[in-house]
C-alpha cells in the first residue's frame, strides 16, 4: 500500500509540475531528478514486486544476469511510454483542450536525457540490488541452504548410479536378443 501511495504521489507532483522550461534550467532540472527518481526507486520497487510477488520460478530460469536486464528493460520501456504520453498530450490534447497548460515535450535533447537518466538509475538500482545480496549472504550465509545443496547433490549421484545400473541390466537384456538377430541374418545369407 505505502508503494502504491508513493508512486501515486510522485506522479501527481510531476504532472502538477510540467513547466516550459529551457534545457538545464531550474524546472528542467527537477524533471530530470524525477526522471532519476523513477528509474532509482522504480526499480527498486520492480525488483521488490518481482522478487516477493511474482510466480515462483519464472525469473530464475536464466539466472540473476536475466533478472536484471529485464528490470532496467521494463524501466526503459515505462520511460518511453512516459515520452510518448507527453508527446501526445503536446500533439493532441493541449492544443485542443487545455493550451493554457504548459508543453510537455522540451525538445529531443531533453526526450533523450530523459531516457537515458531513467535507464542509468534504473541500472543503478539493479547494481545497488546485487551488491546488497552479495553482502548479505556473505555476513549471513545459511547453513540450511548448504545443507540443501549438499542432499540435491548426493541425491543427483545416486539417481546417476540407478540410470547406469538400468543401463546396463538393458544392455545385458537386450545383448540376447541382439545376438539372436544377428545370427538370424547369417543364416539367412
Amino acid at each position: 500500500m505505502l508503494i502504491f501511495i508513493f508512486w501515486l504521489v510522485f506522479f501527481a507532483r510531476s504532472v502538477l509540475y510540467w513547466g516550459e522550461a529551457e534545457l538545464f534550467s531550474r524546472i528542467w532540472w527537477f524533471d530530470e531528478i524525477n526522471h532519476a527518481i523513477f528509474g532509482f526507486v522504480g526499480g527498486l520497487t520492480l525488483i521488490y514486486l518481482i522478487r516477493n510477488y511474482a510466480a515462483a520460478g519464472i525469473f530464475t530460469f536464466a539466472g540473476q544476469k536475466i533478472f536484471g536486464v529485464i528490470v532496467i528493460a521494463i524501466i526503459t520501456l515505462l520511460g518511453m511510454f512516459w515520452e510518448g504520453a507527453e508527446l501526445w498530450w503536446d500533439l493532441h490534447l493541449r492544443p485542443s483542450y487545455f493550451n493554457w497548460l504548459a508543453i510537455a515535450q522540451k525538445d529531443s535533447a531533453d526526450t533523450t536525457i530523459d531516457l537515458l537518466t531513467n535507464s542509468i538509475f534504473a541500472f543503478l538500482a539493479v547494481l545497488l540490488y546485487k551488491v546488497y545480496n552479495y553482502f548479505y549472504f556473505w555476513i549471513y550465509p545459511d547453513e540450511s541452504e548448504k545443507e540443501d545443496i549438499e542432499a540435491a547433490k548426493s541425491a543427483i549421484k545416486l539417481l546417476t548410479k540407478n540410470i547406469r545400473e538400468r543401463r546396463r541390466e538393458n544392455l545385458t537384456q537386450l545383448w540376447p536378443t541382439l545376438k539372436e538377430l544377428f545370427d538370424n541374418f547369417r543364416e539367412k545369407e
